[in-house]
């Protein structure tokens, strides 16, 4: 809803997925507010397929995915990232959904 929130008027969001993974919040903002909108809506797309991934069902384990991204970006150290209430999901086929997402082909 980010993409759409800029397109309504809004200067300004708060956005929980971008403490744990920031550059595509950051590309969305800065693609909007220097007009590239092919890039916009491109990456628009990428954080409405990563809110996607996150908040799924079943939601009350979405911690335990923010808690992945973050130890994938370096932004809490892995020994904080786990959550005992959290899932039985696979985090390696979790963060490699997130990875196709988050990263763009030139990076």
């Amino acid at each position: 809803m980010l993409g759409p929130s800029l397109m309504w008027g809004a200067d300004a969001a708060l956005v929980g997925i971008a403490a744990a993974v920031p550059r595509v919040t950051v590309d969305l903002l800065d693609a909007w507010l220097a007009g590239r909108y092919r890039d916009f809506v491109a990456t628009a797309l990428r954080a409405d397929a990563l809110g996607a991934l996150v908040f799924r069902a079943p939601v009350d384990t979405y911690v335990q995915r923010m808690a992945w991204l973050a130890a994938w970006e370096g932004r809490l150290p892995r020994s904080l990232c786990h959550d005992p209430m959290g899932t039985t999901e696979d985090e390696g086929r979790f963060l490699a959904a997130a990875k196709e997402i988050v990263e763009l082909p030139d990076r």
